[in-house]
């Protein structure tokens, strides 16, 4: 059912005739220049686009809060989270449309329903604007679909070139890293490892000679080694006192004259 179908009351004319007295749009200079359309071609885009003065605040305000949380960085990934910001600023406007729409059948004559309650006349106003302007409705609702999934595809295309890009980033300064290392080990002089030993303290331990004991008898020899009896000790690990031969004092005999 259309709104041409009705058939306006005298009362309901009369309360629009009055209606369109009050409201004859802004009559002073500060007015008119507050209603004033204000053309701005658009810093990322380069598009013109007209809004009004505080049309252009909040969208301004809006575009920008999206951008910043989304972190673009270069011009593609820029292009693309302004994409995503204008569709949500669609999707508001595609809501306050549709507020608007059944704000507006409260002056049309789907207000004209006597009903002596405030309440029931405003709800049934609202179910009669809906009627009249279901399909501008369901087109709303359209709208707003199409628009979801243009975000979640261009979210979808942002994240992707963000984490690849995050992903070669990581890389490089892995690489930069590496790189660095050989630098600052040719840098250091080709004495530095000789005096670091230099400068260390001894270890605390034993050391062993290679080299073989010299006794008083003459260097000892594999021969002797290999010809020493089963079962008695080692000479190589005697000390020199033991290898020489033991010396006996014997007192000397004084002979008798006769």
């Amino acid at each position: 059912m259309s709104s041409s179908n009705h058939r306006i009351s005298e009362r309901r004319l009369a309360a629009n005739r009055a209606n369109a007295l009050k409201s004859t749009g802004p009559r002073t200079a500060e007015g008119k220049a507050r209603s004033s359309l204000n053309a701005l071609r658009h810093g990322i885009t380069g598009q013109v686009s007209i809004m009004t003065e505080e049309d252009r605040v909040a969208h301004d305000r809006f575009f920008h809060e999206i951008i910043d949380s989304l972190e673009p960085v270069g011009p593609l990934e820029l292009q693309l989270a302004s994409f995503i910001s204008e569709d949500f600023w669609r999707l508001q406007r595609i809501r306050a449309v549709e507020n608007d729409v059944f704000a507006l059948g409260c002056f049309s004559d789907a207000a004209d329903i006597d009903v002596a309650h405030p309440e029931i006349h405003t709800s049934l106003t609202r179910a009669q604007t809906f009627l009249d302007h279901s399909k501008e409705i369901e087109r709303l609702t359209l709208y707003e679909q199409r628009i979801n999934r243009s975000v979640e595809k261009n979210r979808q295309q942002l994240d992707e070139l963000q984490a690849r890009r995050r992903a070669t980033e990581r890389k490089e300064a892995f690489e930069a890293r590496q790189s660095a290392k050989p630098s600052a080990a040719k840098a250091q002089p080709p004495n530095a490892q000789a005096t670091e030993n230099m400068t260390q303290p001894p270890r605390a331990g034993f050391v062993f000679s290679n080299e073989p004991r010299n006794s008083a008898n003459g260097p000892a020899t594999a021969e002797s080694t290999h010809n020493a009896p089963s079962g008695s000790p080692s000479t190589s690990h005697l000390p020199v006192s033991a290898l020489e031969p033991a010396r006996i004092s014997v007192p000397a005999r004084t002979a008798k004259v006769e």
